[in-house]
């Protein structure tokens, strides 16, 4: 028998594959080349060693760097035994970047989310919500009105025994602004009323309605942002503290305060 080449004898290029029943036989194909022609779904294992270097064959090993170029150094793609991807994160933090992150599965005793510039942080609870603390900056100018006392020359004392609700203490809220009460205080000789109102000049808004006693003579109240009183100024409209004489052994004078912020 003449000599022959083995792979003349296995191999045939054709420009199209050939159709085959069940059972025929046919050579190898190859292509234009002489390039073996393999079915595309094929299976390949590979024995990952965990070896993560270009020394170890038995892995896929890819190279990238920053700027895309092939000049870095290869590595091995590793996979842990449920199939999952191993991920290095180098020594640094990995960056995340979703549309819809599912964060249930943190804990709160040991995950945190960094947001920002990292010094703060999200703490999430075992339903996979939020927990927030509302903070809330104190809006406006921080003003004062008090009674007489503003010279060393005054007492700080207003004269009510003429009878009646008297002007102790006094604001003005124009329009346009806002006033954000946090508290009043008012004092007296004797036994007295006082009230703290809004007056302009045609209607009495009365916010707060207090006495005082020969065993306190003195009555205070301040608030947070979530007891403040809100008042929307108006043409002529003012903040009053007044204080009225109460009882047959009222008070002669009487003093007080109004602490406002307005903005």
């Amino acid at each position: 028998m003449a000599f022959e080449d083995f792979g003349l004898l296995v191999a045939r290029y054709n420009s199209s594959a050939p159709s085959l029943s069940n059972g025929d036989l046919t050579e190898l194909q190859v292509d234009s080349n002489g390039r073996l022609l393999v079915q595309a779904d094929v299976s390949v294992v590979i024995d990952f060693l965990g070896l993560n270097g270009a020394g170890d064959s038995s892995n896929i090993l890819m190279v990238g760097t920053e700027d895309g170029t092939s000049g870095g150094t290869a590595h091995a793609v590793r996979l842990a035994s449920n199939g999952a991807v191993v991920i290095d994160d180098g020594g640094s933090s990995i960056t995340v970047d979703a549309t819809d992150l599912d964060i249930r599965d943190l804990n709160s005793t040991q995950d945190e989310v960094g947001i920002g510039d990292g010094t703060d942080f999200l703490e999430v609870n075992s339903d996979g919500s939020i927990n927030v603390v509302a903070s809330q900056d104190a809006q406006g100018t921080e003003e004062y009105s008090v009674a007489d006392g503003q010279t060393a020359n005054e007492d700080g004392l207003i004269d009510i025994s003429a009878g009646g609700f008297t002007d102790v203490a006094s604001l003005s809220i124009t329009s346009g602004e806002t006033a954000y009460v946090y508290g009043w205080q008012f004092a007296a000789d004797g036994n007295a009323v006082a009230r703290l109102i809004t007056d302009d000049t045609t209607d009495v808004v009365v916010y707060k309605t207090s006495l005082n006693s020969s065993a306190t003579p003195s009555y205070n109240e301040h608030w947070s942002e979530s007891g403040r009183i809100e008042i929307v100024g108006a043409a002529s409209l003012t903040l009053k503290l007044q204080v009225r004489q109460r009882g047959g052994s009222g008070a002669n004078n009487a003093t007080g305060s109004i602490h406002v912020r307005k903005s």
